[in-house]
């Protein structure tokens, strides 16, 4: 019985969401923040070749790194345009389906 409770709890909360969507706490019904979705979309484009190979795979992007953290930096001051268009495609919060 609490199971259902719970449950309901959940769907008042999302559908609380369109009703008054200013107070709603989107990170607590288990949203995405927008820049943990940037985040993981960066991590998405960055590739481990080797043990010590790191690659930029951001719009064909084949440059080589010897640090994760210098792909990042690349990523940053050469791919300005990619990070703005994710900035703009990603909603403010990011709810998860259930």
């Amino acid at each position: 019985m609490a199971n259902v409770a719970v449950t309901r709890k959940l769907w008042v909360d999302k559908l609380n969401l369109f009703i008054t969507p200013e107070q709603a706490d989107v990170l607590k019904l288990g949203g995405v923040s927008k820049e943990d979705a940037i985040e993981k979309e960066i991590t998405a484009a960055i590739t481990r070749e080797a043990e010590d190979r790191w690659r930029c795979t951001v719009k064909k992007c084949t440059k080589l790194f010897l640090e994760e953290k210098f792909v990042r930096s690349h990523i940053q001051k050469r791919h300005k345009d990619w990070l703005e268009q994710l900035a703009t495609e990603v909603p403010p919060y990011r709810l998860k389906c259930i």
